[in-house]
């Protein structure tokens, strides 16, 4: 066998099932299959094996994404037709990617194998940093920069900047390696200035801290990053991701601050904190940098603030 762990295939459709799964094993990847709730909970237990689901979202049952997020799986949907519901409903189930059937065998190997070297990668880098944090517990007491060693912010506890940067810079190369579409997220606080003038630093602490849990809650993949980029300002980074998909997230990002309800009296546009966000799409040129991602989501960031705060912006407009 190729792979070490499994890749678990659920489908109400048991041709559909029989037909993935045995291109998946010619390739020699280990294969589970589900047919069926009680299927899929057996197939669970053996959690800790399986890298990656395979699932018809006709066959999809919302227990099903539940427990996958809970085990850490990654999920490739399949669903019959395109369109922004199916895109936004495997978004906000935590999917890691989405495909049209029928799907062919070379896309449906270039999508596993994708997904999988990300996560591949994903867990590389956590175990590195957990390697940092196990192998200087005195260092981490008495030098205020271990925290730059293992790529977090101290405030937020999310990533840093140049934690994200060097993930942007990697992501970059395989998202135009790959013609993948790339998706970056800029987010500010509205009026926070003021916040901290008129709540103090302590709240203002308080509020950065409540705003980055909500802004982390709304990616649901774990090559999506969240990141602090300075003061108020966030950054997200989301791989494989179109601008449907970054629509979806920007919007939940929104909500999410909203509905932490972070009382703010003074504010010109309400009675609560809020941010704004400013969202690019594209697939990467060979030789470009990501410099350009980055301008334009800051573009579209200055644009929310223009027309009144408390909305998102993308670039391109349309497409």
């Amino acid at each position: 066998m190729k792979k070490q762990t499994s890749l678990l295939v659920a489908s109400r459709n048991h041709h559909n099932l029989q037909l993935i799964a045995q291109l998946l094993i010619q390739e020699g990847y280990p294969i589970l299959t589900a047919d069926s709730l009680e299927e899929f909970e057996q197939a669970l237990r053996h959690s800790a094996q399986i890298s990656l689901a395979i699932v018809d979202i006709c066959s999809l049952d919302s227990r099903i994404c539940e427990w996958l997020r809970h085990e850490a799986i990654p999920i490739l949907m399949l669903s019959n037709q395109s369109g922004s519901t199916d895109w936004q409903f495997t978004l906000i189930a935590g999917a890691a990617d989405h495909r049209i059937k029928p799907i062919g065998k070379t896309e449906l190997l270039t999508r596993v194998s994708s997904i999988l070297k990300h996560r591949a990668k994903f867990e590389l880098e956590k175990a590195r940093d957990n390697r940092l944090l196990k192998a200087a517990p005195d260092l981490q007491k008495s030098n205020p920069k271990v925290d730059d060693l293992v790529f977090r912010d101290a405030l937020t506890g999310i990533a840093n900047r140049h934690h994200f940067e060097e993930i942007l810079e990697r992501e970059w190369r395989r998202a135009a390696r790959e013609a993948r579409f790339l998706s970056l997220i800029m987010i500010n606080l509205d009026f926070f200035k003021d916040f901290k003038d008129t709540y103090g630093l302590q709240r203002g602490d308080y509020c950065l801290r409540e705003v980055a849990k909500a802004l982390s809650a709304a990616v649901k993949r774990c090559g999506d990053v969240v990141a602090r980029y300075g003061g108020e300002e966030f950054v997200t980074l989301l791989p494989d991701t179109n601008r449907s998909g970054a629509i979806v997230v920007a919007e939940a990002m929104r909500l999410n601050v909203a509905d932490v309800n972070i009382s703010y009296a003074n504010s010109p546009i309400g009675d609560r904190v809020t941010i704004s966000l400013g969202v690019a799409t594209l697939i990467p040129e060979r030789n470009s940098t990501p410099q350009a991602l980055i301008a334009e989501a800051q573009k579209m960031l200055s644009v929310a603030k223009e027309e009144g705060s408390d909305r998102f912006k993308i670039y391109p407009i349309s497409g």
